[in-house]
């Protein structure tokens, strides 16, 4: 049988990006040991969502973020640094507000948890700390929120043969 793309409505996002942060007590501990301080982290995940209703998409969402950071000045005979990395799931929820064949604004909200792990090795410290779950998830919760607009064009899958 035909299967059409409209016949099949999940939603799969690919994202990525830099995060603004400032973890003060991090921060502190990081230039005390001469480390550079973190300012932004890098992120990327995957999301995928199905209608539940006409006005209502529901779906889980994965994210990564983590940074690197070295000596504020660079030795090669010391190597100190701090590595830091966080994953989170998240059971998201999406409203859609504009929806054509070019262009998509929703809005969205989400719940779950993350793990964080934090790893340091300087004059003084070499050893690693972190929030994990036994399970290795949902060790500390987490919300999202916000909104999103994708621009583009339709893949062009309108009568392919899926199945």
């Amino acid at each position: 049988p035909l299967a059409m793309a409209k016949d099949f409505p999940v939603q799969a996002r690919l994202f990525g990006g830099a995060l603004k942060v400032d973890p003060k007590d991090v921060n502190t501990e990081l230039e005390a040991q001469s480390l550079r301080k973190i300012d932004t982290l890098l992120q990327y995940g995957f999301e995928a969502t199905f209608p539940v209703a006409k006005i209502l998409n529901v779906g889980l969402r994965y994210n990564r973020r983590g940074v690197f950071r070295d000596e504020i000045d660079s030795n090669q005979t010391t190597q100190y640094q701090a590595e830091l990395d966080q994953d989170s799931v998240s059971a998201i929820a999406r409203v859609p507000i504009v929806k054509t064949n070019i262009v998509r604004l929703d809005i969205f909200g989400g719940v779950g948890g993350s793990n964080t792990t934090l790893k340091l090795r300087t004059a003084t410290q070499d050893g690693e700390t972190g929030r994990k779950e036994g399970g290795d998830w949902f060790a500390s919760p987490i919300t999202s929120y916000g909104g999103s607009i994708a621009i583009g064009h339709p893949f062009g899958m309108t009568g392919a043969r899926l199945a």
